[in-house]
């Protein structure tokens, strides 16, 4: 009341002044919002055959959570979950759930400092409708462990680029982890993460 909030914490009662949630606006945040309305609306376009065979298609494919315990994902989250990945990649949406299976992972990836640069290379695929996708941390301390729930998104690659493929030009000191995996461009499913380690000096 009057621009204060009550409350408790630890059993002890507080108060505070209000002030209105941030609401975070980058260019990022901006894009991602628009993408899950759009994608949002189109599901409400579906048929109702549509929806079902996604609705079967989560019946069958069920997803690890953060225990390792497999998870049903909804109808929805499905079709969502595809369409957003097209988008990122540029790709066009599907209104049909997948008739195949999501791609094996990057074989051989690994970075390297080349001078002052950071190259990434794999040894599989070399080709093919798919996508590798890059995220990074870094720098970071040495003898620090980056967590993928830090990491930013880098880019997006064909898999016949020429390898090795510079990912980061006069990278500074410290250390940085890469995490790829292949997404595929007509379906928008994704393969495991793969990740290397490179300490720069």
């Amino acid at each position: 009341m009057g621009g204060l909030v009550y409350g408790t914490w630890h059993g002890i009662s507080t108060v505070k002044a209000f002030s209105s949630p941030n609401q975070p606006n980058s260019q990022a945040q901006l894009d991602a919002r628009a993408t899950m309305s759009l994608i949002s609306v189109e599901w409400q376009t579906l048929t109702q055959a549509q929806r079902d065979a996604w609705g079967t298609y989560a019946d069958a494919n069920l997803l690890p959570d953060w225990t390792g315990n497999p998870k049903r994902l909804t109808a929805m989250n499905w079709f969502v979950k595809c369409n957003v990945q097209l988008e990122r990649m540029g790709e066009s949406h599907i209104p049909s759930p997948p008739a195949v299976a999501a791609p094996d992972s990057v074989v051989g990836f690994a970075v390297a400092q080349a001078t002052a640069d950071i190259t990434a290379a794999w040894t599989s695929p070399v080709t093919g409708a798919y996508q590798l996708e890059l995220i990074r941390l870094g720098p970071v301390s040495i003898g620090m462990d980056p967590k993928i729930e830090h990491a930013i998104f880098d880019e997006f690659m064909e898999p016949d680029e020429t390898t090795p493929f510079i990912v980061q030009l006069a990278a500074a000191a410290g250390r940085w982890r890469y995490w790829c995996r292949l997404a595929d461009e007509a379906t928008g499913l994704v393969s495991p993460w793969v990740s290397d380690i490179i300490d720069v000096t």
